[in-house]
């Protein structure tokens, strides 16, 4: 490299450099970044214990919604065997009362 190409770099680099200011950050900036950064990981952590408990209360709705169809349709299927035996006995009672009205009275 020679010594007309190596000022001509340092030229670029000074002239980049110089209308560009650097400054220090503000006063407080970098407590207030602190302070963004533990607010914002701390929301994020109950988002996502938030998140996880309407997971488990949405499986347990679904348990309770699945136990409550099964009882139903238990409870029906035992109602539909109550209705038939019921039937079966009228039917009965009507069969001996006509045997009962067919028997010679004395």
């Amino acid at each position: 490299m020679t010594t007309r190409h190596l000022q001509e770099v340092i030229g670029r680099v000074e002239e980049k450099t110089a209308t560009k200011t650097i400054l220090p950050p503000p006063y407080g900036q970098p407590q207030h970044d602190a302070i963004n950064s533990v607010v914002d990981n701390i929301v994020q952590d109950i988002s996502v214990k938030i998140n996880d408990l309407r997971k488990q209360l949405d499986d347990i709705e679904q348990q309770v919604l699945t136990g409550a169809a099964k009882a139903k349709g238990a409870l029906h299927d035992q109602i539909l065997v109550c209705v038939r035996i019921n039937d079966e006995i009228t039917h009965m009672r009507e069969v001996v009362g006509e045997i009962a009205a067919a028997q010679p009275k004395d």
